[in-house]
């Protein structure tokens, strides 16, 4: 298979940005929307990615959202903060597990940082805090 080939074979498997994906993704929400209310399905007071607990949001509306892998399974969703939630969705850094070091990215290894929310590896930050020291001494 030919580059162009199998770049177009991994266009077509992309979801589909149309009003079908839209359909679906509004019927997802409603069906979180409504399980909370009926309370089958009960919003955590903390994040699961990072374990952050947030305050509401000035409006008064919570601070951790339901995030879908697949609009597919409407219920089946991760409580995320507004932060973690943000990054999942924009960031194709989102899909690794590790840093480039090899340190696993989980809730304790993981720092966002507070400007843009990206995620730093904690051990890799005191690897190179430790050497800037010894450097530093001498």
């Amino acid at each position: 298979m030919s580059a162009v080939e199998q770049l177009y074979a991994e266009v077509e498997q992309q979801p589909k940005r149309g009003a079908e994906y839209r359909r679906k993704r509004h019927r997802a929400h409603i069906a979180v929307e409504r399980a909370i209310k009926k309370g089958t399905l009960v919003r955590p007071d903390g994040c699961s990615l990072c374990g952050i607990v947030p305050g509401p949001a000035c409006d008064g509306r919570s601070g951790i959202h339901a995030h879908h892998e697949s609009y597919d399974r409407p219920l089946d969703v991760r409580w995320l903060c507004v932060r973690c939630h943000g990054a999942e969705l924009n960031s194709p850094q989102s899909e690794k597990t590790h840093c480039p070091r090899g340190h696993l990215y989980d809730v304790e290894n993981t720092y966002y940082g507070p400007r843009r929310g990206e995620r730093r590896c904690r051990e890799c930050a005191r690897i190179f805090d430790r050497k800037r020291r010894k450097d530093a001494a001498g």
